[in-house]
């Protein structure tokens, strides 16, 4: 379990983001084709514009990398030469 999600719950989300179909919006209006991911086809990457949970997830995954980097990275020391 990660931030309160179980893995079960975390595989659900993902499957169903997956699945979803997709149209295009803009001032001239909503498209009426959609596109989706398909088996075979490069994998959507990313969070899709529009989404109620992006800042929250957006903010779950930058706690995470800044807590790794952290751990990992202790940043350059520098030493006065003289």
């Amino acid at each position: 379990m990660n931030y309160g999600m179980s893995r079960n719950a975390a595989r659900c989300r993902a499957a169903t983001v997956e699945a979803f179909e997709r149209n295009i919006r803009t001032a001239a209006g909503t498209s009426e084709r959609f596109y989706r991911h398909e088996d075979g086809e490069t994998r959507l990457g990313g969070e899709i514009q529009g989404k109620p949970d992006n800042m929250q997830l957006w903010a779950m995954e930058s706690s995470l990398l800044l807590k790794m980097h952290e751990e990992h990275c202790h940043g350059v020391e520098l030493k006065d030469p003289t």
